[in-house]
């Protein structure tokens, strides 16, 4: 038995493949589907179904935008019937934007499509031990996102 302790691993060095990584693994995962949404218009949408209605100033300054540009990205959705726009429940003169049930279904469709393609390549790539090893750093990845 040894007295020399294991070199720590560089946390700069994994701190930067794992966010390579996961861009190219959201990246190839949008790639794959090719009817899904353009990657601003299915943000919106999942942004307004996790956290609910919003004004357009709201949403530009969390998706850090111009509201011009917000607006834009609206009106998209909006042609297509995604979005609901409803009164704010305190100051009439602003309007909320919410998903509307077309919407979150268009957003669960391409959720579904991206999960099922995912899980595809987790059975065919990787053996089941690794993807015991896989299931086990999702709660180290939640961890990291946690504030």
């Amino acid at each position: 038995m040894s007295n020399v302790a294991a070199a720590a691993p560089d946390t700069s060095e994994i701190a930067s493949e794992l966010r390579f990584l996961v861009g190219q693994l959201a990246r190839r995962t949008r790639e794959r589907d090719i009817v899904t949404l353009p990657t601003r218009l299915a943000e919106t949408l999942s942004y307004l179904d996790r956290e609910g209605p919003m004004t357009t100033s709201q949403l530009a300054e969390r998706h850090s935008v111009r509201q011009q540009s917000m607006a834009a990205t609206l009106a998209e959705l909006d042609a297509v019937g995604y979005l609901e726009r409803q009164p704010h429940p305190t100051d009439r003169r602003k309007i909320l934007v919410a998903i509307s049930q077309d919407g979150r279904e268009r957003l669960n469709d391409d959720r579904r499509r991206r999960a099922a393609w995912l899980a595809e390549a987790i059975t065919d790539k990787l053996t089941p031990r690794e993807q015991g090893a896989l299931a086990n750093t999702l709660s180290l990845l939640d961890r990291l996102l946690e504030r």
